[in-house]
């Protein structure tokens, strides 16, 4: 038995020290990841700094550094109100979804909520002063 769990060690840290695995922090894992927790430190003022605010201004800096950004809208699952995220399509055309008012990062739309209305990056980019 020891000598299984000695090879399993082994085999297990060879594979991380030869980078057979990559281990991606989720932190991290957000294009312009220190504005969005900027973002997300923020405080919430209902109308003034809300989710549309830190969505808008966050779809805009990714769009002027060059992602594909739109805004979500969404009704969360225990909720009647609607909330606004960031969709963020990457190179390979894997779609992160991002809520800097949350914290929260989701692959699928569904985690966060219904998808009720999408505005694309070209509307986004003629957006007014709000979303600096």
């Amino acid at each position: 038995m020891r000598a299984l769990l000695l090879i399993i060690l082994i085999v297990t840290s060879s594979n991380s020290v030869f980078g057979a695995t990559k281990v991606e922090d989720p932190m991290l894992s957000m294009p312009m990841h220190e504005m969005f927790w900027s973002l997300f430190q923020e405080r919430n003022i209902l109308g003034v700094n809300d989710c549309t605010n830190k969505s808008g201004r966050y779809a805009k800096a990714l769009i002027a550094g060059g992602y594909d950004a739109e805004i979500i809208i969404v009704r969360p699952d225990r909720g009647q109100y609607r909330h606004a995220i960031v969709r963020v399509t990457n190179k390979q055309g894997l779609s992160q979804y991002l809520d800097p008012t949350k914290g929260l990062i989701a692959y699928n739309p569904e985690f966060i909520g219904t998808v009720l209305e999408v505005i694309p990056t070209a509307q986004i980019a003629n957006l007014g002063s709000d979303y600096k």
